[in-house]
């Protein structure tokens, strides 16, 4: 699948409507690109995973198990440099389509 600028917004202003006040004020395209994600994951389902990433084992067995897949950060990235208990990485997720809350 493949987004450009007007076509995001297009999705986020049908299906979003009451977040497109929030993704129009967005300053940068990084955070676009992170909503962009979440919103084309629950509407469409599938797997997203950044460029870098190498499948070293088949996700079926995860991806049959569990509706949506969040994996989190190392525990030193968000209590060491943020000081949080824990953080979501971004860099791959999986959601069935419109998988429940």
């Amino acid at each position: 699948m493949f987004w450009t600028d007007e076509t995001a917004r297009q999705l986020i202003q049908a299906m979003y409507p009451d977040f497109i006040v929030v993704w129009d004020n967005y300053r940068n395209n990084v955070n676009k690109a992170d909503a962009l994600r979440y919103c084309v994951l629950y509407e469409f389902g599938g797997i997203y995973a950044d460029l870098d990433f190498e499948c070293l084992r088949p996700l079926d067995p995860v991806t049959r198990e569990y509706a949506a897949i969040f994996p989190l950060e190392p525990f030193e990235h968000s209590a060491l440099r943020y000081n949080i208990p824990f953080l979501l990485n971004n860099a791959i997720e999986e959601s069935l389509l419109e998988a429940p809350d």
